[in-house]
């Protein structure tokens, strides 16, 4: 699993819209887990990203819609976090796939990421598996 910051995992995800319309909502649901407590407040970005690379829809948000700042979260507790990103009317067909990430509001600054073995991933994890 990929970990944010050496503070967030993120431990799995759900795609509930495996196909995205144009001018429709792609739908997906985090599983976080806290690794180490953080003081910061960090925001969830959620990009709906088409086979050239351009974005096509974004929801930025604290977790649960801000029911669960990162700031309350406890060591090895699980938050269910759930995104509707609404897609840009003028989408074409083809695949698309979800980047996502933390940010600090306050600076724009990204966590980094890492893989499970330590290694760098850059600032935020590609989803694949959806069609227009």
């Amino acid at each position: 699993h990929d970990v944010f910051g050496g503070s967030f995992e993120l431990a799995g995800y759900s795609l509930a819209t495996p196909t995205v319309s144009p001018g429709g909502q792609a739908k997906i649901t985090l599983y976080w887990r806290d690794v180490r407590p953080s003081g910061t407040r960090y925001t969830v970005f959620v990009h709906l990203v088409d086979s050239g690379g351009a974005m096509r829809g974004q929801h930025d948000s604290e977790p649960s819609g801000g029911a669960w700042p990162t700031t309350s979260w406890l060591p090895n507790q699980y938050v269910t976090d759930e995104y509707t990103v609404p897609v840009d009317a003028a989408a074409s067909h083809g695949p698309y796939h979800f980047e996502l990430g933390l940010y600090d509001p306050t600076t724009g600054a990204r966590l980094p990421v890492a893989g499970p073995q330590g290694q760098p991933l850059g600032d935020h994890v590609a989803i694949e598996g959806m069609a227009a």
